[in-house]
């Protein structure tokens, strides 16, 4: 059985999973909705340690004091890595991020504070700002009318309507929406994760200046049939910032164990 640590910081108890033994880290980041116990099935090298990491709102991770304000900022993400790759005697590390992980990822990547060796994006988020989500959680009316619709599920519906009618989000991304919010408990959980990490957006063109500097690997892995992660951005990122790679999986955006555990496999 998994068992769940912990790592207190101002604000915010983030809960993490450690699997493995070793000096070489993989720092791994889950998706919108999932958890750290998905790079527990990863069957990798024996000499690497798998340090998951479940984000705010997400398992055990949150905040402590509820009149403060709830938002997972990248100076806490940063702090709260290199505090793990201490405690954990980590001395190459390597970073995953899984959809909404991958802004994390990307995060870590932005800044020189922590020495990254290599990272592999899988279906990333972080590459296009969705205007709805923008408007949403970015703006105090937008931030608002989110808050309503927790109770006003109408306000939701508006959103979505107004989406598909200017073209703001795909069929595929729509049906998605409708996945996460259809109960009270799911729209107010949609509403303390996209708040969260709101502020978790990072500077691509830094990140293509220090990968180059640095020459750190980086693999972004995209689903050929992925109807929710916007693909052309990315490829366009992707060319103009060598050392990085782009590989097509045939799959959606849900990435097979087997096809992660190749392509980190082949990094580290």
């Amino acid at each position: 059985m998994n068992n769940l640590e912990y790592l207190e910081y101002n604000n915010l108890k983030l809960s993490y999973l450690v699997k493995g033994s070793g000096s070489k880290g993989l720092i791994c980041f889950h998706g919108f909705g999932r958890n750290a116990t998905d790079f527990m099935a990863l069957n990798l090298s024996s000499d690497l340690k798998i340090i998951s990491i479940n984000l705010p709102f997400h398992s055990e991770s949150k905040f402590l004091e509820k009149d403060l304000e709830k938002t997972f900022r990248k100076e806490d993400l940063r702090y709260c890595v290199s505090k793990l790759i201490e405690n954990e005697k980590i001395e190459s590390t390597f970073i995953v991020g899984y959809s909404l992980g991958a802004k994390a990822a990307l995060c870590l990547l932005e800044s020189n504070t922590i020495k990254v060796n290599g990272a592999v994006l899988f279906a990333p988020d972080g590459f296009k700002s969705n205007p709805w989500y923008w408007f949403a959680s970015q703006t105090k009316i937008g931030e608002s009318l989110n808050k309503m619709s927790i109770r006003k599920p109408w306000i939701f519906n508006a959103f979505l309507k107004l989406s598909k009618t200017v073209g703001f989000a795909s069929e595929r991304q729509l049906k998605f929406a409708e996945e996460q919010m259809y109960t009270i408990e799911k729209r107010e959980l949609v509403y303390n994760i996209w708040r969260a990490h709101r502020k978790l957006k990072a500077n691509l063109n830094e990140i293509s200046s220090r990968i180059k500097l640095e020459h750190i690997p980086l693999k972004i892995v995209l689903g050929k049939f992925d109807k929710i992660i916007p693909a052309s951005q990315i490829k366009k990122w992707s060319s103009s910032s060598p050392p990085s790679v782009l590989i097509e999986e045939k799959c959606g955006h849900v990435i097979p164990v087997e096809i992660m555990e190749r392509q980190i496999s082949l990094l580290i």
